[in-house]
């Protein structure tokens, strides 16, 4: 499960399907032209509630993911093609089904393993094989 790591060296889980949400809603966002809201609900969702989490340290905390989040947000659907075309032409590249009907496919890295479909779409997304940055 991929995770965010925070400036004191600390991680929070981010996993994949709420990076899907998370682009999907940037998406319909940028559209609306709300993306701090979606930078908000999310930062505020990730951000450890817990009682050993003081009320001080949650402010800066989700600031901090908030500009986290913002090195993940989804390239245009044209830099995202173009990325995954290169994925895809890659001799190192996998395609899995997926799903309940196994109709879904992904595109695995053989490199790194990531999932390129997510990787692929995320601005701060690279390849580790230097085809796309």
């Amino acid at each position: 499960m991929p995770r965010l790591q925070l400036s004191d060296a600390s991680e929070i889980e981010f996993p994949m399907t709420k990076v899907a949400e998370f682009h999907s809603a940037w998406d319909a966002a940028e559209k609306d032209g709300d993306v701090e809201r979606v930078l908000d609900t999310l930062a505020d969702e990730l951000a450890p509630s817990s009682p050993s989490t003081s009320p001080s340290s949650r402010p800066p905390l989700i600031a901090e993911l908030r500009q986290t989040l913002r090195h993940l947000r989804p390239v245009s659907k044209e830099v995202f093609a173009e990325r995954i075309k290169q994925c895809l032409d890659c001799e190192h590249s996998r395609q899995l089904a997926v799903g309940d009907d196994n109709r879904r496919r992904i595109v695995q890295c053989g490199q790194c393993g990531c999932v390129m479909n997510i990787k692929a779409r995320m601005l701060s997304g690279a390849c580790p094989l230097g085809k796309f940055k």
